[in-house]
């Protein structure tokens, strides 16, 4: 492009605007661009004589004649061969994930940067903008309208009447922020939920509308009293209520699950505190057991071999005591906390089952026996018999075949003496299947296990948000092969499997390489690797070169006997440079 620029002015201003162009993606006039941008283009390329005579290129004749030729080097499409309909057509995809201008106008000018459109004024796209949202939300409220049906719309409107023996309205005590929950709290949310639920219609407006979107229409209805939500539109009325009511639910889900998860920990770890106080308080008796193992370990050395049975006896004089003591012992040892967990279970045991009711639990995997178990749990809720019985007899078979109720192969091995027990005893199991089950112990650990389910993810609560589905979260296949060459193409990789891996390892060779050149890495960087272990340790500081003890107290010496030549004197010895706090080098000493 240069070599049709012969006239150092012409060849200036087109470099001017070529460099502009490209970063803003946006033409402007010489006149409308800094001085000093222009000065710092001219000196840097060369061309700073052209200056005085730039000037005659603010004219329209040339500015159109440099502007054709950097759209034709850059490969832009100006705005005027787009258009407002193709602008409309980008920004409706920006609002349609957007509600916010800000956001909806940095969405639109990534797009419109990647297909290499010229940016139109800032005026045009705010105004085009704000009629493109304006349009897209009138849709998403006639679509609630749509699917409220009469009994809902019915309910919307019963948050905005106030009573006769009332103040105020539902709607005001609803925008109210709930204060925070405490696990005492865990029965009344549980009855604010069910109020909320009655109040709510049918309508899944997060399924309709975008992240932002919804928090937007939280936010704006949070700020409207009554009087304001009266004047609105009746469908964006109804719209603004119904993500009120969806977000207050969900906060409400959250508060639950939080404290249903903090409740069952804690039951679990104030049982754990119990079994080590036993631990500890049973100390001596495991004293007494050591001692008398060590008393027969003794004689069974001995040489003599007589009456040995008759010496262990006069050792161990009561056998089933020291029996009862060391099946005590073992309990004790294998960290068995499960009866321990019984009594703080008990005192919760109606508000946890009641968490189970009153929320949707659903597996974020395919494997589904949790679920299951959590159904089983809550069918036999209110069966006052302790034993369950976890099987049928399938009628179609001559022989016995045992059909599951619930499937119990998940159950861990410290759990299963005291879940798979039948009046106090281990129950029988057939075809790999134990037939009977202690009720609560059962439901303690299906509790248990829920809560850490939910900790871990595997488990979420439906309309919840810290404990929503991730998995819903995750680009699906379609999205991912429509996104994939883009983002490929903006991290300059090739488009495989095998180019991309390729490509990382060749960069981390390269990173390996440089820090073993410039940091010496891993011998002087305090890192240690041993197989798959990473391991990070305080460095060594270098030892001192040899003689340079004696350079110190030289430099010490001389500020001492002559302060004056010193940049910042030093009060005493302690203070001085040796002790590495001396801020002020010494000057003009021979150290000879």
């Amino acid at each position: 492009m240069e070599a049709t620029c012969l006239y150092l002015p012409n060849r200036l201003a087109r470099l001017i605007h070529l460099l502009v162009t490209r970063h803003l993606h946006q033409p402007l006039q010489l006149k409308h661009i800094p001085r000093n941008i222009q000065r710092h283009i001219a000196h840097t390329s060369g061309l700073q004589g052209a200056l005085p005579r730039l000037r005659a290129q603010e004219h329209d004749v040339p500015y159109l004649e440099h502007l054709r030729a950097v759209r034709e080097h850059l490969g832009l499409i100006s705005f005027r061969t787009y258009g407002t309909v193709e602008l409309a057509r980008v920004l409706q995809g920006c609002c349609t994930r957007h509600e916010d201008m800000v956001s909806i106008l940095n969405a639109a000018v990534e797009t419109l940067h990647l297909q290499h459109f010229e940016l139109p004024g800032f005026t045009t796209l705010v105004k085009v903008a704000t009629t493109v949202r304006a349009t897209i939300n009138k849709t998403i409220f006639s679509q609630v309208m749509g699917l409220l049906e009469e009994e809902g719309c019915l309910q919307l409107d019963r948050l905005f009447e106030v009573e006769a023996d009332e103040t105020t309205s539902r709607w005001n005590a609803l925008k109210l922020d709930p204060k925070k929950a405490s696990l005492s709290q865990l029965r009344g949310i549980l009855s604010q939920l069910a109020v909320l639920e009655k109040l709510s219609p049918s309508v899944n407006l997060k399924s309709l509308v975008s992240r932002s979107k919804f928090e937007q229409f939280v936010q704006e209805a949070k700020s409207l009293n009554r009087q304001a939500m009266v004047r609105l539109t009746l469908m964006k009325r109804y719209t603004l209520a119904v993500a009120l009511l969806e977000a207050r639910r969900a906060q409400l889900r959250d508060d639950l699950g939080t404290l249903f998860v903090r409740r069952m920990f804690r039951i679990r770890t104030h049982a754990l505190n119990l079994l080590k106080d036993l631990q500890e308080k049973h100390q001596g008796h495991t004293d007494a057991l050591i001692d008398q193992l060590r008393q027969v370990a003794v004689l069974l050395a001995a040489e003599d071999q007589n009456d040995v049975l008759t010496k262990v006896r006069e050792a161990i004089p009561k056998p089933e005591d020291t029996l009862l003591d060391i099946d005590r012992y073992l309990g004790r040892t294998r960290n068995n906390f499960v009866p321990f967990m019984m009594k703080g279970y008990l005192s919760h045991r109606a508000a946890l089952l009641n968490f189970l009711e009153g929320v949707s639990v659903k597996s974020t995997s395919d494997n589904k026996d949790l679920e299951h178990s959590i159904r089983f749990v809550l069918e036999h809720r209110s069966e006052k018999d302790p034993n369950l019985s976890t099987f049928t007899i399938d009628p179609r078979f001559d022989d016995v075949v045992i059909v599951p109720d619930v499937p119990l192969g998940w159950v861990p091995e410290v759990w299963r003496p005291f879940v798979f027990q039948h009046k106090g005893r281990e129950v029988w199991v057939l075809q790999g299947h134990p037939l009977g089950l202690s009720k609560l112990y059962f439901e303690m650990y299906v509790l248990l296990h829920v809560a850490w389910e939910l900790k871990s993810g595997d488990l979420c609560i439906e309309g919840s948000e810290d404990f929503a589905n991730y998995t819903q979260e995750l680009v699906t296949d379609v999205e991912m092969q429509a996104e994939l060459p883009l983002f490929l193409e903006q991290m300059g990789q090739e488009g495989t499997g095998a180019g991309i891996t390729r490509t990382l390892k060749q960069k981390l060779q390269e990173t390996a390489r440089w820090a073993d050149a410039r940091l010496g890495f891993p011998e002087r960087s305090g890192t240690r690797i041993k197989g798959e272990t990473f391991t990070l340790s305080r460095m060594e500081a270098e030892k001192e070169p040899e003689g340079f003890e004696g350079h110190r107290q030289r430099i010490v010496q001389a500020c001492i006997n002559h302060p004056s030549r010193c940049w910042m004197p030093c009060l005493t010895l302690s203070t001085c440079f040796s002790s590495a706090r001396c801020s002020g080098p010494f000057l003009d000493f021979s150290l000879s």
